[in-house]
C-alpha cells in the first residue's frame, strides 16, 4: 500500500482541485482506512489466528464510509459536507491502493471476498513516494515565493 506522506500528498491534492472548504476533512479521509486498519492491530495479539478471519474488512470502503458516516457529528461543519469530504479522502485513498500490487483489496466486500488489485506499483518500489515528495517540495517554495513577493508588494 501507498505511504501515509502519499495518502496524505494526493487527499492534499484533490482537496485542493475540489476547492475544499475543509481541505483537513479530506486528509483525514484520506488515512482513514489505514488508520481504522490500526485499531485492529491489538486483536493480532489477542486472538489466535484462525479467529482473525474477517479483519481484512476494515480496509473496506464501505467499513470507511460508515467510519465516515459516525465521526462526521464531532466536526464543526455542516454533517453532509463532512461526510462528502472524508469520502473524497476515502475514494483517492483505495484508488491509490488499487495501483498496489502484488496485495489486493476487497473493494467490493461485503458483496465480493475477492481481492482486486491493478498491480502498477509495487509496495518496495519507492518511486511514487520520491514523485510526491518532489510534488510537494515545488509547491511549497513557490508558495513560499508567492507570499515573499506579496509582502514586499
Amino acid at each position: 500500500m501507498p505511504d501515509w506522506i502519499t495518502h496524505v500528498a494526493a487527499a492534499y491534492f484533490l482537496a485542493y482541485g475540489l476547492k475544499a472548504e475543509k481541505k483537513s476533512l479530506v486528509v483525514l479521509g484520506g488515512l482513514l482506512p489505514d488508520l481504522i486498519t490500526k485499531f485492529t492491530v491489538f486483536f493480532r495479539y489477542v486472538l489466535p489466528p484462525d479467529k482473525l478471519v474477517g479483519f481484512d474488512i476494515f480496509h473496506t470502503p464501505l467499513v470507511a464510509l460508515l467510519v465516515a458516516i459516525t465521526i462526521a457529528p464531532v466536526f464543526s461543519f455542516d454533517y453532509r459536507k463532512s461526510v462528502a469530504l472524508i469520502s473524497a479522502g476515502i475514494a483517492s485513498h483505495f484508488l491509490l491502493d488499487s495501483l498496489q500490487g502484488p496485495v489486493g483489496y476487497m473493494v467490493l466486500w461485503p458483496f465480493s471476498w475477492e481481492s482486486y488489485t491493478l498491480g502498477i506499483i509495487w509496495s518496495e518500489n519507492l518511486t511514487p513516494l520520491a514523485v510526491t515528495l518532489l510534488i510537494v517540495g515545488i509547491i511549497i517554495i513557490r508558495k513560499i515565493k508567492k507570499n515573499a513577493s506579496c509582502e514586499t508588494k
